[in-house]
């Protein structure tokens, strides 16, 4: 989990305006609203994502991601199914 978190870390850390508001990321934080990231670049860490873990989250799901427990959750659960 911590070895997800840090590897998410590095992706979301180029689209916050303010790095050091990476030192205080909490499972809670908004991802809008506290890292300051608007939409376009949520869909751009989502591509990132994708692209590093190689799966697939659909814009239905994209949709609910708004904290950084729900991106990491998002990654789990299509990490488990292609490990399945």
């Amino acid at each position: 989990m911590k070895e997800l978190k840090s590897q998410i870390n590095e992706i979301v850390v180029r689209y916050v305006e303010n790095p050091k508001l990476m030192d205080v990321i909490d499972d809670d934080t908004d991802l809008k609203n506290e890292l300051n990231i608007d939409s376009v670049d949520v869909v751009e860490i989502i591509v990132d994502i994708e692209e590093k873990f190689n799966i697939k989250i659909e814009d239905s799901e994209a949709k609910d991601i708004n904290t950084y427990s729900d991106l990491v959750k998002a990654i789990e659960l299509k990490l488990d199914k292609v490990k399945s």
